[in-house]
């Protein structure tokens, strides 16, 4: 049987494909959007476990899924993953109700247009990625429709993008519910799941 574990170290080597350039932009105060400056010491790495995604793998997804129960280290992972990596996180919990749009205009509206113009780019050449948090808690806020539509505005940029422009985190119900939106929009994903810590860990 094949082993299904991916490592917290293998899921930056592939975010950083093709070397990211770090998220070095003035960004609106009161904004959704943020940049982790300072690495917890004290951060103990998880364990994923991929889920089979038929005609997907690992290594050729756009889109990366992470599910977990609440308080298993969501946070702590996208707060680890933005410092080391240098990407931002939009954090769903902290933003208005999304619906068409609420990506591309969270971006003008955070960031000078010449800033906006060039991460634009670079998240379709692989040289940025974005974390989006608690995606669950951005779908209890709007409707099924706006949600869609938000999904769709993740579509647009991540189906003809190099690299993983995107990483999405939540609970799993709505990570399964994105997973399978986003395959039948034909955008390339990769399902993992936050294991359990051991005891050690």
């Amino acid at each position: 049987m094949a082993d299904n574990t991916i490592s917290l170290f293998k899921l930056k080597n592939k975010l950083n494909t093709f070397i990211l350039d770090k998220f070095t932009y003035s960004i609106a105060q009161n904004s959704s959007l943020k940049i982790i400056d300072t690495l917890n010491p004290k951060y103990v790495e998880p364990i994923f476990s991929q889920q089979d995604i038929e005609g997907t793998s690992f290594e050729n997804a756009t889109i990366v899924l992470i599910s977990a129960a609440g308080a298993t280290g969501k946070t702590c992972l996208t707060e680890n993953l933005s410092n080391e990596l240098g990407i931002p996180i939009f954090d769903l919990s902290k933003h208005d109700p999304v619906a068409s749009n609420s990506l591309t205009g969270l971006l003008f509206n955070s960031m000078e247009l010449s800033d906006f113009t060039d991460y634009s780019q670079k998240l379709q050449t692989g040289k940025a990625s974005m974390i989006i948090d608690a995606l669950d808690e951005g779908y209890i806020k709007t409707t099924v429709d706006g949600f869609y539509a938000f999904l769709d505005n993740i579509v647009k940029i991540a189906a003809t993008a190099q690299g993983t422009p995107f990483v999405l985190l939540g609970r799993t119900n709505v990570v399964e519910l994105a997973t399978l939106y986003f395959e039948e929009q034909g955008v390339k994903v990769a399902f993992l799941q936050i294991e359990p810590f051991t005891i050690d860990s």
